[in-house]
This record gives structure tokens, sequence and C-alpha cells, in this order.
């Protein structure tokens, strides 16, 4: 945030001082814990609903954790668990705010559908297309990063959708994307606890959030809208209409502590994103190994063999 004018206000609760920088929404106390949002001028708001989920995973939980990912799924060396090298861990307790609602979507389209005509040598193949529609309906409960002009590592994870495993191939051009895995998201309000601000260790900065309720609304349900109609898109050749509803349930303020780690894998660096509450993994980046690589290519080989030698047959038939 450029321009940032360092501001301050007495807390209601407890009388201290609240630093805070301009153009943030939702303050918290340093000393209480109790949070305001600041809805306008002059217009400051207790946040009743402001829960944390507490740091509780130490360091030897969540080597662990990283250990064992490392060691699961597919194209990953089989050494990574052993030669992977920590370079440090990074800890910050940012703020969400989470939208519990619900989704009605409906949507129509076309199938493209094949059909065989006529009979022996005077017999084709047409394609045609045929209308389908159909609904779904969806429980949320929707992340929306509290904060403006500040990119951290993974935290798209937390909602359904974005990539949580991602896999570098090194370049390598027949990867079709192999490896990577998208996330179910991450419910914040599982294990939530009313907000202490005793409860976060000193080392790990509490951040202000800078987009107010209404503001995580609107786009909560612009997300939404995207994430269902991408589900829509998965369920028809050619999509042509799609409309979601959305019912907003409650809004709550989360505070999730989260450590961003960096290692090592012969010379390259990759990142993860771990739940500093539940130890597990938000997002991880890893390296493809070369045995998979090799895989990969004699697979492709074998289907592209495979084709030639089908369109071979086919002339040599037609003969």
């Amino acid at each position: 945030m450029t321009d940032a004018v360092r501001q301050q206000l007495q807390c209601k609760s407890c009388g201290a001082p609240i630093d805070y920088l301009s153009g943030e929404a939702t303050l918290t106390c340093g000393y209480c814990g109790s949070t305001v949002m600041l809805a306008g001028v002059g217009n400051i708001v207790p946040v009743q609903s402001h829960f944390c989920l507490a740091p509780r995973a130490d360091e030897a939980a969540m080597t662990a954790s990283i250990k064992k990912w490392m060691g699961e799924g597919f194209f990953k060396p089989k050494d990574l668990p052993e030669r992977a090298a920590f370079q440090g861990m990074e800890g910050i307790v940012l703020p969400f705010w989470v939208v519990a609602c619900r989704s009605f979507t409906q949507w129509s389209g076309q199938n493209r559908r094949t059909r065989t005509v006529g009979f022996g040598k005077h017999s084709r193949t047409e394609t045609y297309w045929e209308p389908a529609s159909g609904s779904f309906q969806n429980t949320h409960n929707w992340s929306v990063y509290a904060r403006r002009g500040e990119e951290w590592f993974g935290i798209d994870a937390l909602n359904p959708g974005a990539v949580k495993t991602a896999a570098d191939w090194g370049g390598f051009f027949l990867n079709f994307g192999l490896g990577n895995e998208s996330s179910t998201g991450v419910n914040l309000m599982q294990g939530a606890t009313k907000f202490d601000v005793k409860g976060i260790p000193e080392k790990m900065s509490i951040k202000n959030g800078q987009i107010n309720q209404q503001q995580a609304e609107e786009e909560a349900r612009g997300q939404i809208v995207r994430y269902n109609r991408a589900i829509a898109d998965g369920r028809v050749t050619t999509l042509t209409d799609c409309d979601t509803q959305i019912s907003v349930d409650g809004t709550h303020l989360v505070h999730l502590p989260l450590w961003i780690w960096s290692y090592t894998y012969e010379g390259k660096t990759y990142r993860l994103l771990v739940n500093g509450f539940s130890g597990q993994i938000i997002k991880g980046e890893h390296p493809v190994g070369k045995y998979d690589k090799l895989v990969v290519l004699i697979v492709f080989l074998l289907v592209v063999g495979g084709i030639i030698g089908l369109i071979v047959f086919a002339l040599t038939r037609g003969r």
C-alpha cells in the first residue's frame, strides 16, 4: 500500500491506543483483542463475530507433515523427502472474511454427439448437437482475504478450484498439466474459537483488514459465481446460459496463522504454505522426477506410434 499514513484511535473496550495505517478497515487491539470496523467517517462498528484458528502446529509437526506430503502422490522425485533442504519459514497471522452462504445454479447448453448413419461402405459418422440443462446447489464457507495490495503465496487455495499442488516440469514440453492438483478448499470455521490476542505468539504479527464486511460479501458473490460457472462448464460441451443465486447466512472475521516455508532441491527453490492451526499444507510446489518425465515421453511416443499405425492400416485397407 503506497503513501499510507500511520493513524491512531482509542480502543473503546480497554482504552489502549490502536495504531493503524490509512486504508485499513478492520482494526484489532493488541492489548485486549477487541476488533472494530471502520464503516465510514466517524462510524466505528464493533465486530461481534471475530474468530481465530489458534497457532498450535509446532515446527516438528509441520516438518513431519511436509515430509509426508513430499513422499505422497505422483510425479515427485522418490528422493525428495531426503534431499530437500529447508531454507527457512516465515509466520504471519492474516485476516479473512468468511462468508457462510448457499448457492443455487441453473445452467443450459449443448452437448456434442456423434452417430453412425448409412450401412456398410456407405456408412459415415456425423456430428450433431443435443440440448442439455441442469441445476446444482452448494453450501460455502467462502474465504475472502481482507487486505489489498499484498500477495501471499498460496492463499487462493483456501477456496475450492485453485491449484493446491503445483508441479514444476522444468520446461519439459509434454507435461499436459500432470501433477497439478486442485484445492477442495479449507473451512476456516472448523476449529475456530473466539479471537483471543493472548493466543497469538509474539513472533507472529497480526495484520489488520483493509476491506469491510459488505465489500467481502460482494467479492465472495463474484468469486462463487465464477466458480459455479466453471462447474457448469465442465458438465456440457458448450455452455450457453448460467445463472447463480446466492443467499448469505452470515459473515465472520477470522484470523488464520500461516507459515510460508521454502526448500531447495537440485539448486532450485520451492515454496509451501502451511496452516499454522492444523499443520496441513494449503499449497505446495514440487519438482518432477526425471523418471516421471521419461515415462511420460515413452507413453507419448507409444500413443503417437499407435495412431500412425492405425492410419497406415486404414490407408492400406482402403486400397
